[in-house]
């Protein structure tokens, strides 16, 4: 038995029984009652696994029965596999997001010639910066690196500008008025069709191969036993479900390439660009079919809705829970000031942020190296260019200029942190708790499945499992040492909602930005902030709106849509996951969400073939509550 690995382009790929995505969104948009299209939100109608998990912990529930040389069989087919998938998962298709009109102005004209080498022409409009952008051949030879920064300033420029506009409007209540603003305007460019064409062909010829395997080998599986089928079947799903995952992120960002067709013509596209627009399905409603992505990648609620007869995006459950849960949003910011004081500490000193990047990258490489996961290459000698860990395997704190905020990198086995100081609760319950004592520990877990896929890719779409782990990592921690709770907020609901109704861009901005004003006028009406600081708090409140809408507006989808859907819900995850971990605690299955990249279902199968051993997951000793008991003095009211 082995796995058959060509180039071949396959097009009629198994997503779930063996259909594409592509075959799938050309059904009806009635979706069958019988079996949903869609996998169900991750939060959702969890209570039958978690009992099945807490049965298998018991021993109450039978595991698989193999013999060690069924087992070794299974783990040889699998590595191979694994194998394959990691070498086409390495293809890294190089693009980048662009806002145009920052190359209007001076400050963009110098920064794209000192990128790229060549001065933009005089006098340009949008759309002629638009051109200029699509088809630059000295854009594209530019270090990926410069270019990806030259695209983040162009992002910067983008919401500085909206930040400036809206924030004039701002009245002495927090109000402001979007009816005057611009909505943003953004290309996405692929550098590199070539190599976005061959990762896809492959992704879909591996995946056709291991479905045109389990079609053509009955023989050979009817010899096996029962249990082997079994595993060796959850084993291809949890393959296929991975390559499909990886088929979508690819395919998402393809709407651009229509884009670039109706602004330069056909001839302007290269054969590659070409022949992928010709397998790029949903290209006239590009909304849509992002929306169905997003349903695939993150699910989708039981509930239908009416018209459409499609399942909703959110449930009037979540949405139902992002209520309950705003009230005590609220309360743990009013009560934040008191609770800290009950501590003994000084709320200001807490606050304040004066811990030197050096100090935060001592103490980071302090708590890696408590667990043993701290690598003896100097972080001086790490290379952005370098795709694998360090030569020890171990992880690196890597503080850098380019690090806007905290990233975890499993590949190359690194923290990302930016060079700014940090306050003493942010880097003990958040630096350390949450990255290195939550993600850090979850991916060192993953690594211990003795499978190859989770060696890098992980089992399935795991960030609800991911996140859960990593901020109740921070909540406790939090409320261990500074006596508040850490609790995720609710504006991102509060925009999807507003997305869904039918919002653009600006649209949700106020959405996001009125959940967050609640709070700051109830601490204003509690005299917790003058006049001044109240205004100072709505311009931050209004900063973080600007910015963390972007991430509803996925690749591909307009800022100006008025669509009613979501192309990216991703964000609904800091709310589920207090969900997951509600009922996890019930049961107290807690150390489940250190397993990085697996969710429900995945653990259900890794439990039951024998590949989680639930005495070897490590969990967090929570060593940042060491280091805060060694320096608290330092904090007290008197100190």
């Amino acid at each position: 038995m082995s796995f058959c690995y060509t180039e071949t382009t396959v097009t009629n790929l198994s997503l779930v029984m063996g259909e594409s995505p592509e075959s799938k969104f050309m059904q009806s948009a009635q979706e069958s009652t019988k079996r949903p299209l869609y996998p169900e939100r991750p939060s959702e109608g969890i209570e039958d696994e978690i009992q099945r998990l807490a049965q298998f912990e018991s021993g109450e529930a039978k595991k698989l029965e193999l013999t060690e040389e069924e087992r070794g069989e299974i783990i040889a087919l699998e590595k191979k596999a694994g194998k394959i998938l990691e070498a086409i998962y390495r293809i890294t298709p190089q693009s980048d997001s662009f806002y145009p009109e920052y190359f209007l102005t001076p400050e963009g004209r110098t920064d794209f010639e000192s990128i790229v080498g060549e001065a933009l022409p005089k006098n340009s409009t949008p759309e002629d910066i638009k051109k200029i952008l699509f088809t630059s051949e000295l854009l594209k030879k530019a270090d990926t690196k410069k270019r990806a920064n030259l695209a983040g300033r162009s992002r910067d420029y983008d919401e500085e500008k909206r930040f400036v506009a809206l924030s004039q409007t701002l009245d002495e209540n927090g109000r402001i008025d979007i009816t005057q603003a611009s909505a943003p305007e953004r290309i996405n460019i692929i550098f590199t069709p070539e190599k976005k064409r061959k990762k896809l062909s492959l992704l879909r010829a591996f995946k056709s191969n291991l479905k045109h395997y389990t079609d053509n080998h009955p023989g050979v599986l009817a010899e096996k036993s029962p249990d082997f089928q079994k595993a060796f079947s959850g084993i291809v799903n949890l393959y296929i479900s991975r390559t499909n995952d990886l088929i979508i992120d690819q395919n998402g960002s393809l709407f651009t390439l229509a884009e670039k067709r109706v602004l330069l013509g056909e001839e302007a596209l290269t054969s590659d660009e070409q022949k992928l627009l010709e397998k790029t399905f949903g290209l006239e409603n590009p909304e849509g079919t992002l929306a169905r992505y997003d349903k695939f990648t993150f699910g989708a609620s039981e509930e239908y809705d009416s018209l459409s007869g499609e399942r909703d995006q959110i449930s009037q459950e979540l949405t139902q829970f992002a209520d309950e849960f705003e009230a005590i949003y609220t309360k743990s910011i009013l009560e934040k000031d008191a609770l800290i004081r009950a501590k003994g500490l000084d709320p200001e000193k807490i606050s304040t942020p004066n811990i030197s990047p050096e100090q935060v990258i001592e103490l980071a490489e302090e708590v890696l190296g408590s667990y043993g996961f701290l690598s003896d290459q100097p972080t001086s000698e790490y290379s952005k260019d370098r795709s694998e860990p360090a030569p020890d395997n171990k992880w690196q704190f890597v503080a850098r200029e380019e690090f806007k905020t905290h990233a975890i990198n499993i590949k190359r086995k690194i923290i990302k942190s930016s060079l700014k100081p940090q306050s003493i609760d942010k880097l003990i319950s958040v630096t350390l708790a949450h990255e290195i004592e939550g993600h850090v520990v979850q991916a060192e877990n993953q690594a211990r499945v003795p499978l190859q896929l989770f060696q890098t890719l992980g089992g399935g779409r795991s960030v609800v499992f991911s996140e859960c782990g990593a901020m109740n990592n921070q909540d406790f921690v939090s409320g261990e040492a500074f006596g508040f709770a850490s609790p995720p907020h609710p504006h991102y609901i509060r925009a999807m909602e507003r997305k869904l109704a039918g919002g653009d861009y600006l649209d949700c901005v106020e959405a996001f930005y009125n959940s967050a004003l609640k709070e700051t006028k109830l601490k204003r009406d509690l005299d917790k902030l003058t006049p001044e600081a109240f205004i100072k708090e709505c311009e931050t409140n209004l900063k973080l709106a600007i910015n963390r809408t972007k991430r509803l507006f996925a690749s591909g989808s307009s800022f100006t849509s008025e669509a009613g859907l979501l192309t990216h819900s991703k964000d609904t995850v800091y709310l589920e996951q207090v969900k997951l971990y509600q009922e996890l605690k019930k049961h107290g299955l807690e150390k489940y969400v250190y397993v990085r990249g697996a969710n429900l279902k995945t653990l259900l199968f890794l439990m039951e073939a024998g590949f989680l051993n639930p005495d070897d997951i490590q969990k967090p000793a929570f060593h940042s509550l060491k280091i805060w008991e060694r320096i608290k003095d330092k904090y007290t009211q008197e100190a």
